[in-house]
């Protein structure tokens, strides 16, 4: 076993993330961050962190705009793979997945949207009158 090079980061225990509920202002940007949708809430309102699917990866911490996001040790002084079940792990890689493949039908799905309006205009559009030259 090969130790982990320092340079790609450190061994740290188990964390996730917590969210402020009196700082949040509910801009949703740390919903978009999160590769395994753990965070809840809507636009304008407080958001929640679901504890048992965040994975700790700090992504949702870097676009927070009013810094209310922290992280919690949850596994003591375990770290590394010590710190994580089996049965984590998958349901995290299962959660990424799914998130992956839900971001992937949402932007094709505004790419058919977009381009069945931009047929409709086309079919829709007529040119003006040419301006007369005076």
């Amino acid at each position: 076993v090969l130790a982990l090079n320092p340079k790609h980061g450190q061994e740290v225990p188990l964390q996730v993330a917590l969210i402020d509920e009196a700082g949040c202002i509910g801009c949703t940007l740390c919903i978009k961050a999160c590769p395994v949708d753990s965070i809840m809430g809507a636009p304008k309102l407080m958001h929640t962190v679901l504890p048992q699917a965040c994975t700790g990866c700090e992504l949702c911490i870097a676009v927070c705009p009013v810094d209310c996001i922290s992280l919690n040790d949850i596994s003591g002084q375990r770290t590394g793979w010590q710190a994580w079940s089996q049965e984590r792990a998958d349901e995290s890689r299962q959660r990424y997945a799914f998130h992956r493949a839900r971001t992937q039908r949402d932007h094709d799905e505004n790419e058919t949207r977009l381009a069945t309006q931009g047929a409709l205009k086309r079919a829709n559009w007529t040119a003006p009158p040419k301006a007369e030259l005076s």
